[in-house]
């Protein structure tokens, strides 16, 4: 595996498990069984002293050997590999410094020994950002389901070209904000055009489905072209962005294809409504071609 190591995909994503979100984004889902998997070590180091299988050799009397150049080398190149992400790529610290060693097993006390050498205060701040990110993305599912039940109703009674102009209206302002997926919009919809149709839920429906389309193509136009064009303007948010590293630049080469590519429509289609458009606006590409590569998504329109 050492040509793995040679990569800059690895080297990246190396660089990412070391990094202060990342680790914060770690804690923050982790942090819920984070007191189940110590009473586990706890009860799995309790048995192994049980059964006579726990190691309590002195450090300070069995200091370690030294080994010859080649095999320290080797040692420490399988220690890299197999442990790159392990404990996000913390060096292992020495028995004599693992303060859990006699309380939990080996292998957990060797992490919570490297989760010193974190600097603490950028993860916790990271955490209390993600947390957030977490809490409003919770929040927004029920929140705007109530809201678009309210929008229903008040539009009860009114014309249904207003109703057109109303779903128009609303549901470019619910794709401005970044964490307001499509498929609500979409349903919400489908639910009050298809219902107050004058002609028929069929031709409501094919109105509907219609009407979704130009919408969310206009609201890709205005992410990509009002937000991430001017976004693109700054260089802290190229950045931030990381547009300079491989796997930003390996998304820039599918979507710079022209014409309608899998990997492409994947992307433009698949990915999320707000960050696609906005970082396909910051890399520059043809507003166009992202547009045509999004044409697909009335495939999932229609249903």
């Amino acid at each position: 595996h050492l040509w793995l190591r040679d990569l800059p995909l690895w080297a990246s994503a190396v660089n990412v498990s070391r990094s202060s979100w990342c680790r914060g984004l770690v804690l923050t889902v982790a942090f819920p069984i984070f007191p189940l998997v110590l009473g586990l070590s706890a009860v799995n180091q309790l048995v192994r002293k049980c059964r006579g299988l726990a190691d309590f050799s002195n450090p300070e009397v069995d200091a370690p050997q030294e080994e010859p150049q080649g095999a320290a080398s080797r040692t420490e190149t399988a220690g890299s590999m197999e442990g790159g992400f392990r404990a996000f790529a913390v060096p292992e610290t020495p028995k004599a410094h693992r303060p859990s060693s006699k309380i939990l097993t080996e292998r957990v006390g060797i992490a919570l020994a490297g989760l010193q050498d974190w600097e603490w205060l950028s993860v916790v701040r990271w955490l209390y950002v993600w947390s957030w990110v977490v809490f409003i993305w919770k929040l927004v599912a029920p929140l705007l389901n109530v809201m678009l039940a309210w929008m229903s109703a008040l539009m009860g009674d009114q014309n249904f070209i207003v109703i057109l102009a109303f779903t128009f209206a609303a549901g470019m302002v619910l794709f401005m904000i970044p964490p307001v997926p499509g498929p609500p919009i979409y349903l919400f919809g489908g639910f009050v055009i298809s219902g107050k149709c004058p002609f028929g839920f069929w031709w409501g429906s094919i109105i509907c489905i219609i009407l979704c389309f130009v919408l969310k193509l206009t609201a890709c136009a205005v992410q990509q072209s009002l937000i991430g064009a001017r976004l693109g303007d700054w260089k802290s948010v190229r950045q931030m962005c990381g547009v300079h590293k491989p796997f930003v630049r390996a998304i820039e080469s599918v979507l710079r294809r022209p014409g309608l590519s899998f990997g492409k429509c994947v992307i433009l289609c698949g990915g999320p409504d707000w960050p696609t458009s906005v970082m396909a606006g910051i890399l520059r590409l043809s507003l166009v071609q992202c547009l045509l590569g999004t044409c697909p998504i009335i495939v999932n329109l229609i249903p």
